[in-house]
């Protein structure tokens, strides 16, 4: 089956050497166990205090405070097998955008967004990508390649769309102004997946905590460098029996209401 600035969003590399890996993912990645790490990196355009650059008015007219671009690198299940490592002939990229920041707070060298309405969606594309040679040169284009809101010309017009999410609740994001380093933390509610087969679970929700840097200098006219780890539980899915039995108890609660209902009146003299 199948949350502004944010300054800095991603999914560490994180590789687990010497693991079985499948040498291609043609159709859905199995997922056993009842949870899951992605781990990924990226580019993010984020209000650092001057404005995000690229930004676009997000589907509540405001202007973005933080959207950007990033690549999946590997996948692991609950039971600790990885089933995903980029390089194989699959790649898994990404964009998040839409957030908007909705209050900042300065404590001492750190200044503390929160952000709503946040977006991430996921792309599969199946064109090998040797050593992140074509993620890096589309990196290198900067912000440009942005056509759209949702829209990224290199991923979202060149692979197809396997995982949309959006932000539940509110987004928290720390930039420290000494040393330039970025964290974000908060959840995503997954609204369509037909990236992963989770059998007998549902991936309803993932939990992120990322990391990201301003410097040394990023790529073209990006402002933040980042990684980290985004992770899920999952949820058992209700087996048939099991709405078969809560249908059969609503429809014995429907007939006893409506024999209720047609209970003759007593009038006591």
């Amino acid at each position: 089956m199948k949350k502004t600035s944010i300054p800095g969003l991603a999914l560490t590399l994180s590789l687990f050497v010497g693991a079985q890996l499948p040498t291609a993912h043609a159709q859905l990645i199995t997922i056993n166990g009842n949870n899951i790490q992605i781990t990924a990196n990226g580019f993010s355009a984020s209000n650092l205090g001057s404005g995000a650059p690229g930004a676009l008015l997000n589907t509540n007219n405001f202007i973005e405070s933080a959207w950007g671009i990033f690549q999946i690198t590997s996948i692991v299940d609950g039971t600790n097998t990885p089933v995903f490592a980029d390089n194989l002939g699959t790649e898994y990229w990404g964009m998040f955008y839409n957030a908007y920041d909705v209050s900042s707070i300065v404590a001492g060298p750190n200044i503390i967004f929160t952000s709503k309405d946040l977006q991430l969606d996921i792309y599969k594309l199946t064109t090998p990508d040797p050593l992140n040679a074509n993620f890096i040169n589309l990196a290198n284009l900067g912000t440009a390649p942005r056509t759209g809101l949702s829209t990224f010309a290199g991923i979202t017009n060149v692979g197809t769309q396997v995982f949309r999410s959006v932000l539940f609740g509110d987004l928290t994001s720390i930039f420290n102004i000494n040393n330039g380093n970025t964290n974000a933390n908060g959840v995503l509610q997954v609204t369509y997946d037909n990236m992963f087969d989770t059998g007998l679970y549902d991936l309803t929700t993932l939990n992120f905590s990322l990391g990201g840097t301003t410097i040394p200098d990023v790529a073209a006219d990006w402002n933040v460098n980042f990684g980290g780890t985004i992770r899920g539980t999952l949820t058992p899915v209700p087996e048939p029996s099991t709405y078969g039995f809560m249908a059969v108890a609503t429809l014995a609660g429907i007939v006893a209401l409506r024999r209720r209902g047609r209970s003759p009146v007593v009038v006591m003299a």
